[in-house]
């Protein structure tokens, strides 16, 4: 039951915030995302923001997924960690090539990032 309430919590929300160290200093960012089947977080940013090249540098990321609440007790949220790999511009082939169109037709071009 509870990989279940984690699994739609990720599809009912699309923002999730991306944790990175550039530098030895964290850092956290709101990104757009969509997911695949297999549960992989897909977003979607620019090849030259901070947080894209500390990817480079470092691949490991933490994200947290959460909904929005006005009360500190009904906060909801799921964060993991692990390697953030680019794509660039072109999507990767497979059944993702649906789910990335998908969502590039609301999020703006640039590279695609997956936390595996």
């Amino acid at each position: 039951a509870r990989l279940e309430q984690v699994v739609e919590l990720l599809r009912s929300q699309n923002t999730l915030a991306l944790s990175t160290a550039p530098g030895g200093a964290p850092r956290s960012t709101p990104l757009f995302y969509t997911m695949d089947d297999d549960l992989r977080l897909y977003w979607f940013s620019s090849a030259s923001s901070e947080h894209s090249r500390a990817l480079r540098r470092n691949p490991e990321a933490a994200v947290a997924v959460y909904r929005p609440a006005a009360d500190w007790r009904k906060i909801q949220g799921v964060q993991m960690r692990g390697r953030a790999g680019g794509f660039g511009p072109r999507a990767p082939p497979g059944s993702l090539c649906r789910v990335l169109r998908t969502a590039r037709s609301v999020a703006p071009p640039g590279l695609t990032y997956l936390l595996r």
